[in-house]
């Protein structure tokens, strides 16, 4: 009987902990959109890269990103490099808002966010985000946010539009590079030239 009553308690408190970080992911992501929408709106062209990284900088852990997404090779990596590999992934997530804000309209709707508990039991909230094609009237897609909870704070490691997530692309360009970091460095920097997108500072 109390082994139930635990197993219960422990339901209990991972249900209200579960419903608590979908608020506080909500109210994360909406900040992140709304920083973004100032960005798109009121800063002046030259100024735009630079604001969008510090966006990405405020709201993501690149370092959390780039460990799960490169692992071993990830940890054994020097400092330096990691720094290297590091700005050249926010500078490309930075791109991506970049582009999504400057040619899309995002919508104050976000929709009920999903809450999904891995094997370690670290609870993953996906927060939907609803964005219109300004080119095609009623033509909407879907941006989706990945918020996780470590370390006392919450952080945003993943975004997915049409299907595509920066961590599965990441993570199949690593396969692709056989496991050089290097070199996958290198190549984000070459896309970023071709884009005219400069390295975050």
């Amino acid at each position: 009987m109390l082994r139930t009553i635990l197993l219960s308690t422990s339901l209990f408190a991972q249900v209200a902990f579960a419903a608590d970080m979908s608020d506080l992911a909500i109210r994360l992501v909406g900040d992140m959109i709304e920083d973004a929408k100032v960005t798109a709106e009121k800063i002046t062209t030259p100024n735009k890269p630079q604001s969008y990284c510090s966006i990405v900088k405020e709201y993501m852990s690149i370092e959390r990103v780039s460990d799960k997404i490169l692992g071993p090779s990830w940890r054994r990596l020097p400092d330096v490099e990691q720094q290297e590999f590091i700005r050249s992934f926010q500078s490309e997530i930075a791109n991506f808002f970049y582009e999504k804000f400057e040619n899309y309209l995002f919508e104050s709707k976000i929709d009920l966010p999903k809450s999904v508990i891995d094997k370690n039991g670290r609870f993953d909230v996906r927060v939907n985000i609803t964005i219109e094609n300004p080119d095609t009237i009623n033509t909407y897609s879907s941006l989706e946010f990945t918020v996780i909870y470590e370390d006392e704070q919450l952080f945003v490691v993943d975004a997915k539009m049409l299907g595509f997530s920066f961590q599965k692309i990441k993570r199949q360009e690593f396969q692709k590079y056989r496991r050089d970091i290097p070199a996958l460095t290198l190549k984000l920097k070459e896309k970023l030239a071709e884009a005219s997108f400069p390295l975050c500072s």
